[in-house]
């Protein structure tokens, strides 16, 4: 019988060690995933303060946008393609969540009738209005001078409330923007 109870009480213990191994183990895990999800959040916070320094943003301001509390992708025909189906992939899965209706692109691009053939292929899972070339003036790049595609929401009262600029590969960035967009809505 003493035996028994000894052979019951390390099983015991090699049980309560296991389980203090896994806890551990586990909790180890949890944690690094914390520090991986605050490092995405500090280089959104650092891109966003940076692109903010590097991009004009005049001619937003004085931008009249279509429509209120909704989000607006701006882009033009002379932007990178792979970039803006980056954007758009994005955009896409957050729609399914906010809703077609708030989601608004206004694409410019020469009016053809090669063009009108893109927009339908290109654009046809998305509400889009097309805008004449001279109607919006994109920021551009102060260090390559180059136009940016951008995002915005706008409220309520059609004012600003959120600016993005996205880039090329950097879509963890790009998700951090509309997972906070999609909170500012509900």
């Amino acid at each position: 019988m003493n035996t028994r109870i000894k052979r019951t009480f390390q099983i015991f213990i090699v049980i309560c060690i296991a389980l203090f191994a896994y806890i551990y183990v586990k909790k180890d895990c949890e944690l690094k995933k914390s520090y991986g999800k605050m490092e995405l959040l500090s280089s959104y916070v650092t891109y966003s303060v940076d692109m903010l320094k590097q991009v004009s943003i005049e001619g937003i301001s004085s931008t009249v946008f279509p429509e209120k509390n909704v989000l607006i992708y701006c882009f033009s025909e002379d932007m990178c393609d792979e970039c803006i189906y980056q954007d758009l992939a994005e955009l896409y899965e957050i729609q399914k969540e906010i809703g077609r209706d708030r989601v608004l692109l206004l694409p410019v691009y020469r009016m053809s009738r090669t063009n009108q053939i893109v927009y339908r292929n290109k654009l046809h899972d998305f509400k889009y209005m097309s805008i004449p070339v001279d109607s919006i003036k994109f920021p551009f790049h102060r260090g390559n001078g180059l136009e940016q595609r951008f995002f915005v929401y706008t409220d309520e009262a059609g004012g600003i409330r959120s600016l993005f600029f996205p880039q090329k590969n950097k879509q963890n960035i790009t998700r951090i923007y509309l997972s906070g967009v999609k909170r500012q809505m509900k």
